[in-house]
């Protein structure tokens, strides 16, 4: 349940959120900033984080305490948030639809011919009136988003056939399978590491508040570096750039592990990392720290290069592929990542008995081969199309089409709603 909160919270709701009140025309600039200030957040949880377990390990429970009274309070904060801007949209688009029936063409000329007997008329009748079609509005209005958030959820069944049927997708499908698979088996080796380093659960979390805070800061810079990136390296460079990372850095990375189980592994087992020799203690601190710096730079690359290189190719597609697809790769594509690496952790433990000397290699020989069709992926997808910032955008020929079905129903007389 803890893990789903990144997923759920911030990946699902606030975007959710931000997409329903975010013109397209002010996207551009807001979204960035959205971005921006996600990472300053998370530089400023590792350090509330570091903050409330600077003490002595009999007092873990009270800094555990403290970190979730921080949680509670800055939901509390983020609901009341929420409600008032969810408050400030309804009334903008009421007053919006209201002045749209005002000033239609059918209302005034109905005005007009019955100026001389506007004596007459009930205000509480109009008014009445109005807050009917307002709660016959608001219904229709919840009813097709019903139906097209219905629409938009496909079988598993249907996920596989979208997927088979355009290539765009399966590329797509492979590199978020890719991602989540390989982030999940570098990080079990890191932390294997980090675990015996740090026995001690306070120490554990507060070099976790520090990584956490270093990610928020390299996402951050290579958010503000992304355009220019983007603009010397292109699409294919910039969409490289989380797989080669981690395909140099991760090879390293996993050989130094290997190496080091293979030496030291029986005696930190047998007696923790001090008891194994300072130069068990000294190589132990290496790659650890080489770990987190792995670490950082992969979510930095993931969160500023991968995902708008991702993004990009979504633009481009058709409505069922913005929509279908992208659910079918939420199903196939990210969560059997993560789940797979998780499956094939507990599969090699179970069969080693639990030894990591025994499974670094198979980790290592699928990370390797997930990484391959990975590139292979962004081959293929930058043979297909040249993906740029100045893509054609199908919500921009979406709007044009909502402008000109807005015009043919002013003009068969039909009062228009939210468009």
């Amino acid at each position: 349940m803890a893990e789903l909160w990144g997923d759920v919270c911030m990946g699902l709701l606030f975007w959710g959120l931000a997409n329903e009140i975010t013109n397209l025309s002010d996207a551009a600039t807001l979204y960035p900033l959205f971005g921006l200030g996600a990472n300053l957040a998370q530089a400023l949880a590792g350090l509330v984080l570091k903050a409330t377990t600077c003490r002595p390990s009999s007092e873990f429970g009270l800094a555990l305490q403290l970190s979730m009274a921080a949680v509670i309070v800055i939901a509390g904060i983020a609901i009341a948030l929420q409600q008032h801007i969810t408050n400030e949209a309804e009334a903008k688009r009421r007053h919006h639809r209201h002045r749209h029936n005002s000033s239609h063409p059918m209302a005034m000329a109905a005005d007009g011919s019955s100026a001389s007997s506007s004596s007459q008329i009930d205000a509480g009748a109009a008014a009445a009136a109005m807050a009917a079609a307002d709660a016959q509005f608001d219904a229709a209005e919840a009813a097709a988003r019903k139906a097209k958030r219905e629409k938009q959820q496909p079988s598993a069944w249907e996920s596989i056939k979208v997927l088979g049927r355009s290539l765009e997708i399966r590329c797509l499908a492979v590199m978020s399978l890719a991602q989540g698979l390989c982030n999940s088996l570098m990080e079990f080796a890191w932390k294997c590491h980090m675990r015996l380093l740090y026995p001690n659960p306070s120490d554990f979390t507060a070099f976790l508040g520090d990584v956490a805070t270093w990610s928020g800061v390299v996402t951050g810079g290579l958010m503000l570096l992304s355009p220019l990136l983007f603009e010397r390296w292109g699409w294919r460079g910039v969409a490289n750039t989380t797989p080669n990372m981690l395909l140099w850095g991760g090879s390293a990375f996993f050989a130094a592990c290997i190496t080091y189980q293979h030496l030291f592994g029986a005696a930190v087992a047998a007696g923790g990392a001090a008891a194994a020799g300072p130069v068990s203690l000294v190589l132990l601190q290496v790659l650890v720290m080489s770990g987190a710096l792995l670490y950082v730079f992969g979510k930095g690359a993931k969160f500023s290069l991968f995902k708008p290189a991702e993004e990009m190719v979504y633009i481009t597609l058709d409505e069922d592929g913005r929509t279908r697809g992208k659910a079918a790769i939420d199903v196939v594509g990210s969560q059997t990542g993560k789940s797979g690496g998780s499956l094939l952790q507990q599969a090699l433990l179970l069969a080693s008995a639990g030894s990591i000397t025994g499974i670094m290699p198979v980790m290592f020989g699928v990370f390797f081969l997930m990484l391959r069709g990975w590139r292979s992926a962004v081959h293929e997808l930058s043979q297909v199309r040249h993906y740029s910032y100045d893509s054609p955008s199908s919500s921009m020929e979406e709007e044009e089409e909502d402008a000109a079905a807005a015009a043919a129903a002013a003009g068969s007389g039909t009062l228009p709603g939210r468009q």
